[in-house]
């Protein structure tokens, strides 16, 4: 009852314009500190333990900073019990002022990470942007340190509120708390650039981590997340406690490869008194690598506890909890698409088999049965659309081939890559050449943009738009479907090539009429024929197993009707 008491308490004095904080706040002002040689980090350890302290033990130390302002923060400040940590922009308009994390040392490696929670401490941060390193200097990309936020196992009953805010570049997770929280509550706030293969592996690079403590609330509304190697949220075999409520509500999410999941909720209120809501998101791209039978994958989804059945490990799913016949979930008016170069990731060959590659369920069989029985229509929690964003970066698919290609021929083959890995490789200091697109967090901050077009108009619980709502739904536009002009013909290059031992290609039929298509070695003989029957107009994938044939060049021809084109590939064992 004291710690409900407390959450409520906490809870009224800053989310209602912060009112508690203003009236009692002592401010402080610092000025820009862009190539003064000074820290942000330092200048407040000073004053905690100067001019400040008073206002740092009362908990009402404001640390002002001045818009348009870049401050260096080089160390990594962990909170003593019971303290507050508030930073916020000044009043006005103007860019947001930046924060990066510094390497001051000469080591080449920024602080680990920004701030340490401590017990009943309290975070908050306003109208904020922050980086992970120094940004003037890409090379230093090369050092890039775990997270921003963190908390150590130690440390309990916590809090952090994060408002209107850019937090990007971790090799790790913006945000991880290995303690035990009371709330977390991000809002209006921009997740970018999650992961690093260079310094860690494609098992890291999450938005929030809240390892395997119990939590009370973890609010994510009106949030964007853009470039995420692994999970939203990570509360995987979370045997410590669950997440009793959790409100993901009018997300926006773009371009997640999801390694090892999406939203991975582990353990969550089985009281029946909790609340777990997933509601109005829009996602595009929000698994680009697909769902197939990977154990390397597979290994972190299996708290679910349901099988797949082609190889009997973990099944994925975008979103993994573990089993529970008493979770109070709402599930609803989800909108997805998957874009033309997330529909080629899809169809990438796969030579590994016996696996297979789609874009995987939303939800876990028992999650769907438990919304059943809740009476909810397990129908509308997420449905597929065409969508157009205004400005976004382009999905992360030279990094996704690399995962998929075998290792002999310089690829991840589907291992977890990681710093170690001698196949993912520099182009030049601070540039790799199988990295996702990566922008600047100034680049975020001015030109992101993810107002979108739509086939539909997606429909929310609440009158808003889906999605974060700091984006707008711009209309319904048509969406053209190429693979339905009559009269097209056509015959595309084939991927990987070379390739061994499998191949994949995609023809377009324009009308309805007898397709073939062979495969021929150099000499002219045909060896395999891939293609033979009447195809309605469409576009389909073809794949060709060289499995017990030479290495060579061999070509494959397509001929229907009028129409015939004849294409070039290597098979090179």
């Amino acid at each position: 009852m004291q710690k409900k008491l407390y959450v409520l308490l906490v809870s009224l004095c800053f989310l209602t314009a912060g009112l508690c904080t203003q009236a009692l706040a002592q401010e402080l002002v610092i000025d820009d500190l862009w190539g003064t040689g000074q820290y942000l980090s330092a200048k407040i350890v000073e004053d905690t333990a100067g001019a400040g302290h008073d206002a740092w033990v009362a908990g009402t130390r404001v640390y002002v900073l001045k818009r348009g302002g870049i401050y260096p923060w080089n160390q990594s400040i962990t909170l003593p019990t019971g303290r507050t940590l508030h930073i916020k922009a000044e009043a006005g308009s103007g860019s947001r002022p930046c924060i990066f994390l510094y390497d001051a040392s000469g080591s080449d490696r920024p602080p680990g990470n920004m701030v340490s929670m401590g017990s009943n401490s309290n975070l908050i941060l306003n109208d904020i942007i922050m980086s992970g390193y120094d940004e003037e200097n890409r090379a230093e990309l090369d050092g890039l340190q775990g997270g921003l936020i963190a908390a150590a196992a130690a440390a309990s009953n916590f809090n952090i509120y994060i408002d209107n805010c850019v937090l990007s570049s971790t090799n790790g997770n913006h945000i991880r708390t290995d303690g035990k929280p009371i709330t977390i509550s991000v809002t209006n706030t921009w997740f970018t650039d999650m992961g690093f293969n260079g310094r860690s592996n494609f098992g890291a690079g999450k938005g929030l981590d809240v390892r395997d403590q119990d939590v009370d609330t973890l609010r994510i509304e009106n949030c964007t997340f853009v470039n995420v190697q692994d999970r939203i949220i990570r509360h995987y075999q979370a045997n410590k406690g669950p997440i009793r409520n959790l409100f993901s509500n009018h997300n926006t999410i773009v371009n997640a490869m999801s390694f090892h999941g999406m939203l991975s909720l582990g353990r969550v209120d089985s009281t029946g008194s909790g609340k777990l809501e997933i509601k109005n998101n829009l996602l595009i791209d929000p698994f680009a690598l697909g769902a197939d039978t990977s154990y390397i994958r597979q290994a972190e989804f299996g708290d679910h506890g349901e099988l797949d059945p082609v190889n009997n490990l973990s099944r994925m799913t975008w979103i993994i909890a573990n089993p529970n016949n008493a979770a109070n979930w709402d599930i609803s008016n989800n909108y997805y698409a998957i874009s033309d170069s997330g529909q080629a990731m899809l169809t990438l060959p796969l030579p590994w088999g016996p696996y297979y590659q789609n874009e995987g369920p939303p939800l876990t069989w028992g999650i769907n049965k438990r919304l059943a029985a809740l009476g909810k229509d397990t129908t509308q929690t997420f449905k597929k659309i065409t969508i157009i964003p205004q400005n976004i970066p382009p999905l992360m698919t030279k990094m996704i081939r690399w995962v998929y290609t075998p290792r002999d021929q310089e690829g991840c083959g589907k291992t977890k890559g990681g710093n170690n890995d001698p196949n993912f490789v520099q182009d030049s200091a601070g540039y790799w050449k199988y990295d996702y697109n990566r922008r600047s967090v100034f680049w975020y901050d001015d030109s992101l943009d993810c107002s979108f077009h739509a086939s539909e108009q997606p429909v929310s619980t609440d009158g808003q738009v889906v999605g974060s709502t700091q984006w707008s739904f711009l209309g319904v536009v048509a969406v053209e479907k190429q693979d339905l002009k009559p009269g097209v013909f056509a015959l595309e290059q084939n991927y990987p090539n070379p390739f061994n031992p499998t191949t994949q290609f995609k023809y377009t039929v324009g009308s309805t009429g007898l397709v073939s298509i062979k495969i021929y070695d150099i000499l002219g003989r045909e060896v395999a024929t891939l293609v033979n029957e009447v195809k309605q107009p469409g576009t389909y994938p073809a794949q060709w197993n060289a499995e017990g044939f030479a290495s060579g060049v061999y070509f494959y021809k397509m001929t229907t009707g009028s129409f015939s084109d004849i294409k070039k590939m290597v098979l090179m064992k």
